[in-house]
C-alpha cells in the first residue's frame, strides 16, 4: 500500500511541469512589454472554470483606462470603476459582447463578464481619447510581458501547447503566429516580426470636465 501511495504522489507531482519564462523581442532583440501571452493547449482539455478567481478591475484615471490592455479567461467577472472626479460613459462597438453604462463620480462600479473569447475594443463616449482593451481567451495559461519582456507561466500541465501573442496595435501576423511548445521547456523566446506596438497615448488637448447630459 505504501508502495502505491507513493507512485499515485510521483505521478500527480509529474503531470505538472516548472515555471516557464517565455520572452518577446523584436527583431533587433529588444524586449517587447506589455504583451499577452498565451498558450493553448493541444494534448488535454482546460477547464477554465477550476482557474477562476477574483475579479479583474479595469479602472478610469486621469482619463485613461488602467490598464490600457486587460486579459482575462472568458466568464472571468470584469469591475469598472471611476476614480476621477468627473463621470465616464463607456462602451464598445464590438460585435459579439457590447457593453454600454455610465460611471459617475464616486458612483457604483459596474461588473460584467464575456463567456466567449474576444477581442474589445472599449471607448469614452465624452472623453473622446481615452481607449481600454479588454482582451478574452479560452485557456487559463496566460500572462503579460515586463519590462524585460517577459511572461512567467507557473504549474503548466505536462502536455504539448502552441503558444500566442497578442496586442491590439501589433501586425495582423504576429496576432496569428503559433509557436509549438512543450512544457518541458523553462525558457522560449519569441520574435515579433513587425514594428514594436505602443499603446494609444489616451492625451487630448481639449480638456474638459462636463458635457450636457452626463450628470
Amino acid at each position: 500500500m505504501r508502495r502505491l501511495i507513493c507512485l499515485i504522489v510521483t505521478l500527480g507531482m509529474s503531470a505538472v511541469s516548472m515555471a516557464t519564462t517565455i520572452t518577446v523581442v523584436t527583431k533587433q532583440q529588444q524586449p517587447v512589454s506589455g504583451i499577452v501571452v498565451y498558450l493553448e493547449p493541444l494534448t488535454h482539455q482546460a477547464n477554465i472554470k477550476e482557474y477562476l478567481g477574483e475579479p479583474v478591475v479595469i479602472s478610469q484615471k486621469d482619463k485613461k483606462f488602467t490598464p490600457y490592455l486587460t486579459v482575462v479567461a472568458k466568464g472571468t467577472p470584469v469591475i469598472f470603476d471611476n476614480h476621477d472626479d468627473i463621470t465616464h460613459h463607456i462602451y464598445t462597438v464590438n460585435e459579439t459582447t457590447r457593453f454600454d453604462f455610465k460611471l459617475k463620480t464616486q458612483g457604483q462600479p459596474k461588473q460584467i463578464s464575456v463567456d466567449t473569447s474576444n477581442e474589445i475594443a472599449m471607448g469614452c463616449n465624452i472623453h473622446d481619447w481615452m481607449a481600454g482593451h479588454l482582451f478574452v481567451v479560452d485557456t487559463p495559461y496566460f500572462a503579460m510581458t515586463d519590462a524585460s519582456g517577459q511572461a512567467q507561466l507557473n504549474e503548466l500541465p505536462s502536455g504539448d501547447y502552441q503558444i500566442r501573442i497578442y496586442h491590439p496595435k501589433m501586425s495582423t501576423q504576429d496576432q496569428q503566429q503559433r509557436y509549438p511548445f512543450s512544457s518541458d521547456l523553462t525558457q522560449f523566446t519569441v520574435e515579433i516580426t513587425g514594428d514594436k506596438p505602443e499603446n494609444d497615448p489616451q492625451q487630448h488637448i481639449d480638456e474638459f470636465d462636463f458635457a450636457e447630459g452626463y450628470e
